[in-house]
């Protein structure tokens, strides 16, 4: 029988998740942006993800379109599955 805990624990991971897509979905769309304004030696890489690359698409892309609503999404949804997880593992606790 599904209970209650397990829906919750079920729609609070498929949340996390839709949301991590999300951030992702915006910092490559940002990667895209900025790419098509930088020199073909100095474009940044698409697959291979680091912090600090990702501190410089969010740079790149301020600096070329500073009006950009972009990375102010792309904060939501990383802020949402940050919350989404922590709520997932608050709630997954009880269950045990």
């Amino acid at each position: 029988m599904i209970t209650l805990h397990a829906v919750t624990d079920f729609a609070l991971c498929v949340a996390a998740i839709i949301a991590g897509l999300g951030a992702s979905g915006k910092m490559i769309q940002m990667t895209h942006e900025v790419n098509r304004r930088l020199p073909v030696d100095d474009r940044l890489m698409e697959v291979f993800w680091y912090p600090g690359q990702a501190r410089k698409v969010a740079t790149a892309h301020r600096l070329f379109f500073p009006e950009s609503k972009l990375r102010n999404r792309r904060n939501i949804f990383a802020v949402l599955m940050v919350v989404f997880l922590c709520a997932w593992l608050v709630v997954g606790q009880f269950y045990f």
